[in-house]
């Protein structure tokens, strides 16, 4: 269990693959195994950590159904991102989620051709929901990877409007004054998520409802205090453990955050393989310093306290 039964605390789930850049199915089985050890409360697959562009459509589905068979009677949610540059493909997407019984589905907004505006993207995400089938959806605001920077005020009254089935935002920007205004103004059935792993008690300060971000793959644990401290008021306690999130992410990311935090994942005994190409993955010998560096942080000990 969370330290916060009543807080939706996701994990973006890398995508498995092996040495040569394939998927690598079997390998879920045990991320499910690590995610419900560690105590999160869902998965949220093929998002930005899962190299969701990097997949074709067929190798996105058939990681949602993998998720989909290991999740299947376990406490965790499944949440799939359908999003892509291509409105056929996110609705294919989505209509797969809808078949494999997914929690929820999420989407970013297409980044090659843009949205001209709010109303634009309400329409884009409409259509995708209408291929759903009415599952709950929830936008993935990541401006800086999709490059699509919207009022988030005017976007999010005018998706209300528009589908009733709408679920929130998850908000991966460093403004958590505008994060603020989004939870005031949302309805009691909706959430908002955080998505900045390196910021979180900034995100609850604000009011989050829950969060989703790739460091709790292997590090939930670490944040562990922050979530205990909106009971127990341990506030010191708080900030060193966002303290030490901060170091940890910034040593991973000096490596090349995506290929480097699948490297993290073989360190902890849950291997999911490379990143796919153009990402980065460190060589051997840089795979060895970040072991290193990470230990001399007490990582090793944070995550295994």
């Amino acid at each position: 269990m969370t330290a916060r039964d009543d807080f939706d605390w996701l994990a973006a789930v890398h995508t498995p693959f092996d040495s040569s850049g394939e998927l690598a199915l079997e390998l879920i089985d045990a991320q499910a195994e690590n995610l419900l050890a560690q105590g999160v409360s869902g998965a949220f697959v093929c998002g930005s950590t899962g190299e969701s562009l990097s997949l074709s459509v067929d190798e996105r589905k058939l990681v949602a159904e993998r998720w989909a068979d290991v999740t299947r009677g376990a406490d965790l949610s499944l949440w799939v991102h359908v999003g892509a540059n291509a409105l056929p493909d996110a609705c294919e997407l989505a209509r797969s989620a809808a078949a494999l019984n997914a929690d929820a589905i999420a989407l970013m907004p297409p980044c090659f051709f843009r949205p001209a505006d709010e109303l634009a993207l309400v329409d884009w995400c409409a259509a995708v929901d209408a291929a759903s089938g009415g599952l709950p959806i929830t936008y993935y605001e990541t401006p800086d990877m999709s490059g699509v920077k919207a009022d988030m005020h005017v976007f999010t009254e005018e998706m209300r409007r528009r589908i009733p089935n709408f679920k929130g935002v998850k908000y991966t920007v460093s403004d958590p004054q505008l994060f603020a205004e989004l939870v005031r103004n949302k309805r009691a059935e909706e959430g908002m998520w955080w998505g900045r792993d390196e910021e979180l008690l900034s995100g609850l300060d604000a009011g989050a409802s829950g969060a989703i971000g790739s460091s709790y793959n292997y590090a939930a644990k670490v944040y562990e205090p922050i979530l205990s401290s909106l009971d127990e008021g341990t506030v010191q306690a708080a900030n060193e453990a966002q303290e030490r999130a901060v170091k940890m992410i910034d040593v991973i990311a000096s490596y090349g955050y995506f290929g480097a935090a699948k490297a993290v994942m073989g360190f902890i005994g849950v291997p999911v393989g490379p990143a796919r190409m153009p990402l980065s993955n460190p060589s051997p010998e840089d795979s060895a310093k970040l072991h290193e560096e990470l230990d001399e942080l007490g990582f090793f000990e944070w995550v295994s306290a």
